[in-house]
């Protein structure tokens, strides 16, 4: 994408072979994103930037495409969580999210991917921290970020498993 590289405003993404998607316990969850995506997200929040919604606004802006909204694939970062979360018969909480960077625009027709994993797939206790990535089709990073989740109830089956 002609302009859109945000990448000078974040940390080097990470090599091919540090994919979240490669620890120990990782979730992956992969949706192709449509423009029905984006006018329920703009629906939903409100934010109807133009840049999501016009073509003629987003070539002029330098992109070659409209783009996700930024939180659309920080959302689908949330929904691998709410999986792993399912798989490890946990009942957890958000405690928010840290240092989440969008690396690239994500455009109509992107089949994104995100892993999600625990950075310490030992941990059993109430606050737990996790990595989320998120790739593009092309093999181009997206997003990243670190979760943080409390949890409610223990699992059923031991944390990191699968």
């Amino acid at each position: 994408m002609s302009g859109a590289d945000m990448s000078s405003a974040s940390p080097a993404p990470p090599r091919r072979t540090d994919r979240v998607s490669d620890l120990p316990g990782a979730m992956e969850y992969h949706r192709t994103i449509s423009i029905a995506d984006i006018h329920a997200f703009c629906a939903a929040t409100g934010d109807d930037n133009r840049i999501h919604l016009d073509t003629s606004y987003a070539h002029a802006a330098g992109l070659d495409e409209r783009i996700a909204h930024g939180i659309l694939i920080q959302g689908l970062m949330s929904t691998a969580c709410t999986r792993w979360a399912q798989r490890e018969g946990l009942t957890i909480l958000s405690g928010g999210w840290d240092r989440v960077r969008f690396i690239r625009p994500a455009v109509i027709g992107d089949t994104i991917s995100v892993a999600y994993a625990l950075q310490d797939p030992t941990d059993q206790g109430k606050r737990r921290l996790a990595t989320a990535d998120a790739w593009n089709d092309r093999g181009e990073l997206v997003g990243i970020g670190t979760h943080i989740l409390h949890v409610l109830t223990p699992g059923t089956s031991q944390a990191g498993a699968g």
